[in-house]
């Protein structure tokens, strides 16, 4: 189960229902706020969700969160096989388990 489940896409598509419904089903709580972050080389977007307690984690801003998706996207080199993610907020806070899909065809 994830904290934040995130879908690479290209700028002008959206998420389809099925896939909606799959990242939904694989997230580790049932309320949760939507994600989007920029990919800096400017050709994708990270879309998805967040859960509301890493939502909470992160004190409501996504900033370092965008930073840390925002340099996978960006460099081909800082992603790993399975697009999965340990993501922590500062030294103090909670590790929060992130998935990203970079597969956008």
């Amino acid at each position: 189960m994830y904290d934040i489940m995130l879908l690479e896409k290209p700028l002008d598509d959206g998420l389809t229902r099925a896939e909606i419904i799959d990242m939904l089903d694989a997230m580790s709580f049932d309320e949760v706020s939507i994600l989007e972050i920029d990919n800096p080389q400017g050709s994708s977007v990270a879309v998805g969700f967040i859960t509301m307690p890493a939502f909470e984690s992160i004190s409501y801003d996504s900033s370092r969160l965008a930073e840390f998706i925002g340099n996978i996207l960006g460099d081909i080199s800082n992603e790993n096989d399975l697009g999965v993610y340990d993501f922590q907020n500062s030294p103090n806070s909670c590790k929060l388990r992130v998935y990203l899909s970079r597969n956008i065809g």
